[in-house]
């Protein structure tokens, strides 16, 4: 790459300072971040015009209909710009530098980011743990239909406060600080969802909760060796699936669901270990 197609800008995001450097563009995105004054040791961001998508082994992270693919690291970060306008571009940048807010910043002392979708109802929240296309996002639009409000469709950040555990959005929590508060729900309960014809919740064992939040976690686990777990976050999963109460649920895409269901929702743990295997009525 010649040095005729490569600059950089150094900006502010949540008063952390980064470079960003663009290769390979005729002219430099014009981007709506704040500057900042240049800081030889702040972490940086590569953004690389490509025509095609670097080897898969490369990827950590990518989003077909926004057109691009990251490799995120500890300090420096690459993007692989495929399409897209700039605010798709914006958008990507923002999701490394929380990535690296989240992997260095205090908070990810106590915390943990899964794939999931999250759905709350009077303070109170409910998580959805699927396969890509499994049907988190349709269920969170069937609540939202009936009275429930989805706050997170894609990452979800748990935090511990006191004995409870406390989910928010994960991009919700560290884009724009400054422009509106996060909205964190306490964490109710846990479904893993699997497709069915008919509605089914199914009681799941303490060792097959624990296996099915290790295959969701995600940043910086995404693509990684699932077996390179760090170990405050291994511990961090056992109190969940100790203390939070968790289900399989098994649903029919077409189901319209009833009062007396959408309340069997915030199940207790003591009603939940009672009653193992519940058959719902669709």
């Amino acid at each position: 790459m010649s040095n005729k197609n490569t600059s950089s800008t150094t900006i502010n995001f949540n008063g952390l300072t980064f470079v960003l450097i663009f290769k390979g563009f005729v002219r430099p995105p014009l981007l709506r971040f704040q500057a900042a004054p240049t800081d030889p040791h702040a972490p940086s961001i590569e953004v690389v015009s490509v025509d095609v998508p670097p080897e898969p082994e490369l990827i950590t992270y990518s989003t077909p209909d926004l057109a691009f693919c990251v490799r995120a690291g500890q300090r420096d970060s690459r993007l692989y710009w495929l399409k897209g306008d700039t605010e798709k571009m914006e958008a990507a940048i923002k999701k490394l530098m929380s990535y690296f807010l989240i992997q260095n910043g205090p908070a990810m002392c106590s915390s943990l980011i899964l794939h999931a979708s999250a759905v709350e109802r009077d303070g109170k929240a409910l998580l959805f743990m699927a396969p890509s296309e499994g049907g988190k996002s349709t269920i969170s639009r069937m609540l939202e239909a009936r009275g429930f409000s989805k706050f997170a469709d894609d990452l979800v950040q748990l935090r511990r406060q006191e004995e409870h555990f406390l989910a928010n959005d994960f991009f919700d929590f560290y884009y724009d600080l400054s422009q509106k508060k996060p909205v964190s729900c306490r964490l109710n309960g846990i479904y893993f969802i699997e497709k069915s014809k008919e509605n089914l919740l199914t009681h799941i064992n303490y060792n097959d909760r624990v296996a099915r939040m290790v295959q969701q976690l995600d940043f910086p686990y995404r693509m990684a060796d699932l077996k390179k777990i760090r170990q405050k976050d291994l511990e961090f999963i056992f109190d969940i699936a100790k203390h939070v109460p968790c289900q399989i649920f098994r649903f029919a895409r077409d189901t319209i669901f009833k009062k007396d269901f959408l309340d069997s929702l915030f199940f207790d743990k003591s009603k939940m270990l009672q009653n193992s295997c519940q058959r719902l009525q669709s």
